[in-house]
């Protein structure tokens, strides 16, 4: 039987590893500067992986979301200005969902303006999605959520490093070929292999992996101990033992035999 968890890491993991098959069987179609995941995926090879990988990812993802966007509402009372923060959020990765999937219809090659402006706005949503959340943080256990504060400041920092690349990627996508250093070229197709495809997908789900365990009945309240016997009923307990102990078989009854030996061997009374 499927848990959450394993939807959660099967659609991050599973993601990763289909953009790494992707790179690996489309590699001699691009060059240098031309290796953005957005390159390979416009291929033949690496579209036959990426248009089956991308929705299953987005497919798992938004199934875990809405589970534990359930769990939140029970708890919207006890915060609810996180929970009206939590919901922006959502709105960011749903925008960010549909990007990422027109960005597979609209590819670089035959749309390049129009897959740029999507790719934008697919970065730019999962961002500010993600970065809406960091500023709840502090009150997730009120809103049901497992406590995780390693993951949550890991999550943090990679948002962090997101905003202050995102820039330069700007810079590498929009500024023409002749006039785009290879410094910069490189410094692009660096940031978008690590930081916003692996690193973003792996950090930003697993992060949530302690909610999936909530989610999954392992996160459980200590089963209070049964209650003593009160001393009246252990007297009465020990009592009846006592009167049962007491009673003595009469042995001058003469005992009735039973069965085939009875009546055949030993014969009849």
């Amino acid at each position: 039987m499927w848990t959450w968890r394993a939807l959660l890491l099967s659609g991050a993991v599973g993601v990763s590893v289909a953009n790494i098959i992707t790179v690996i069987v489309a590699y001699d179609a691009v060059a240098f500067p031309h290796q953005m995941i957005s390159d390979y995926v416009a291929t033949a090879p690496g579209a036959a992986v990426a248009n089956w990988a991308w929705p299953l990812f987005i497919l798992s993802h938004a199934l875990f979301e809405a589970r534990l966007f359930h769990r939140i509402k029970q708890h919207k009372a006890k915060a609810p200005q996180a929970y009206k923060y939590w919901v922006y959020s959502l709105y960011g990765l749903v925008f960010g969902w549909l990007s990422m999937v027109l960005c597979l219809v609209f590819d670089i090659r035959s749309c390049p303006r129009e897959h740029s402006v999507l790719g934008g706005l697919y970065g730019g949503a999962w961002l500010l999605g993600q970065s809406i959340r960091c500023a709840v943080d502090d009150e997730r256990e009120k809103l049901g959520l497992a406590k995780a504060p390693r993951l949550a400041r890991t999550r943090l920092a990679l948002c962090v490093l997101e905003a202050a690349t995102a820039p330069f990627l700007v810079a590498g996508m929009q500024l023409p070929l002749k006039w785009c250093p290879h410094w910069l070229s490189a410094f692009c197709v660096v940031c978008e292999h690590v930081l916003w495809v692996h690193a973003r997908t792996l950090v930003c789900l697993a992060s949530y992996y302690p909610d999936a365990a909530s989610l999954d009945g392992v996160i459980e309240a200590p089963r209070p101990r049964s209650a003593p016997s009160s001393p009246a009923r252990l007297s009465r307990v020990i009592e009846a033992v006592r009167e049962h102990n007491s009673k003595v078989p009469d042995l001058d009854k003469p005992r009735k035999r039973i069965g085939f030996r009875a009546h055949v061997v030993a014969g009849p009374l």
